[in-house]
């Protein structure tokens, strides 16, 4: 049986191309799954990627259909 891969504050944040200090706050708030081995918090923190994966999901903002009949984008000269 693999053993995971676990990711590092750094990994994790050229993953999700965000900055390390966004993610240790996403952390600090537990906004993302991640572990955190050690005594009474206080250890090194390791994500899987699929929960950073998932975390940057929660980001996505989808475009709006176009409905029929409505204009195209204009272009200013």
């Amino acid at each position: 049986m693999n053993s995971p891969a676990y990711l590092t504050i750094a990994q994790a944040a050229l993953r999700a191309c965000v900055s390390e200090s966004m993610l240790y706050e996403a952390c600090r708030r537990k906004l993302v799954v991640h572990y955190r081995p050690g005594v009474n918090g206080r250890g090194k923190i390791l994500f899987l990627p699929e929960d950073v994966d998932a975390w940057m999901a929660a980001f996505r903002i989808e475009a709006p259909k176009a409905t029929q009949g409505e204009d195209e984008l204009t272009f200013l000269k």
